[in-house]
């Protein structure tokens, strides 16, 4: 449920057995079992999923990663009807310290576009504003492709489908489009009973063996159809990753206090460092709300814009243009930013325009940094040298 990225890590899966203990009984006196409830139609699925405007729960997710088992337990508070998706997660536990994930006192508050992060032991406060972002649950696509034995498109990153996968740097998360475009299998496997309740459980597989998603159960609760637990595993920017997560003393449409899913500016400290990431559909809408150089760079064929970016606040100012290649999950990204500090000095000389600029070579990504006018300009991606060189000439001359 909550988005984090600074770290790169890769999972190992260490999948939890969980061992189901059977009544004892002989089996010459047991009875035949009982058929499987059919799933609802679809005037009903949308009935009961309408009946639903808000939850309260505690939410413990596990995620495993080569570096061990990250257990979190949070506070959650979500209202599911129009006009907008809002909720708030409060870590209130969690046995590690590293930033990639949802450290203790993580507070995350999602309200329609815009997502609030506070940190409260860095004292930072980032605001990621995304006008296109998806918030409509994809339960009832799912239900109805198990219903009538359908292949669907992957849910995207959201409510209740995946966990969003960090990347580097990268404060929107996993943005891959192999990542979200790949067809999948909805399989309605039985019910089972969650937190005392009885959900429908849901096994949604990839169609083809490239995609990212790996295996995805969703159980989603009968009468109101949302998940109250989920298990995912799927590999992003070639790392694996692997979530359980499980809602526990639920209360369905619950009352809450006006201001809830608003942050409360006068309760932070007084020196908290603010960042806000602004997120725009067009690279033109992107250059016509921010006063400093946007490129608009030669791309390689078969890549497409997926998005735009812009950093502001306390930390560097940036902008960020990132293409996507169908079945490719690295990105080719440009990105220019005011801070020079850290621009590489090391690597091959090359020239763009009139700067002399340096490529380099990290885990299979080639990259050229350069220094002009007080801006710091990068350029990498899964290209050979001489597209990424022709590539970066074309930032330089149209900046």
């Amino acid at each position: 449920m909550t988005q984090s990225g600074s770290a790169t890590q890769r999972a190992t899966v260490c999948l939890a057995l969980v061992l189901v203990v059977s009544l004892s009984g002989c089996a010459g006196l047991t009875g035949p079992a009982e058929p499987q409830p059919a799933l609802p139609g679809p005037d009903a699925a949308e009935e009961r999923a309408a009946s639903l405007e808000t939850i309260s729960a505690t939410v413990r997710t596990v995620q495993y990663t080569d570096e061990g088992t990250v257990t979190t337990v949070s506070r959650v508070k979500h209202r599911v009807d129009p006009p907008g998706y809002r909720s708030r997660t409060r870590s209130v536990t969690s046995n590690t310290s590293d930033r990639v994930f949802a450290t203790e006192g993580h507070l995350t508050i999602s309200n329609a576009t815009t997502s609030i992060l506070y940190r409260p032991d860095e004292e930072t406060v980032s605001y990621i504003v995304d006008p296109d972002r998806e918030t409509e649950s994809p339960s009832l696509d799912m239900l109805a492709a198990a219903r009538e034995n359908e292949t669907i498109p992957q849910p995207t990153p959201g409510i209740p489908a995946l966990p969003r996968a960090p990347q580097g740097d990268d404060a929107e998360g996993n943005g891959s489009t192999s990542y979200r475009d790949q067809l999948v299998r909805v399989r309605y496997n039985g019910t089972e009973t969650v937190d005392g309740r009885r959900t429908y459980r849901l096994e949604v597989d990839p169609v083809s063996q490239n995609a990212s998603l790996k295996d995805q159960t969703l159980w989603l609760d009968v009468e109101h159809l949302y998940p109250l637990k989920r298990h995912v595993e799927f590999v992003a920017y070639g790392d694996r990753y692997e979530y359980h997560t499980t809602y526990r003393n639920v209360t369905f449409n619950a009352e809450f206090s006006p201001g809830t899913f608003r942050l409360d500016r006068d309760r932070l400290p007084a020196d908290v460092e603010e960042t806000w990431f602004r997120s725009y559909a067009t690279r033109d809408a992107l250059a016509e709300n921010v006063s400093m150089p946007v490129p608009d760079p030669f791309v390689p064929e078969g890549y497409e814009l997926d998005r735009t970016s812009h950093r502001s606040g306390d930390e560097p100012t940036a902008v960020s243009l990132v293409y996507e290649r169908e079945g490719d999950e690295r990105s080719l990204r440009v990105s220019v930013d005011d801070d020079e500090r850290f621009v590489s000095t090391d690597g091959e000389a090359v020239e763009v325009g009139p700067h002399t600029a340096r490529l380099n070579r990290h885990d299979g990504i080639n990259r050229i940094d350069w220094r002009a006018d007080g801006y710091a300009y990068a350029v990498q991606g899964p290209v050979d040298n001489e597209t990424l060189v022709r590539i970066a000439r074309s930032v330089a001359a149209t900046s």
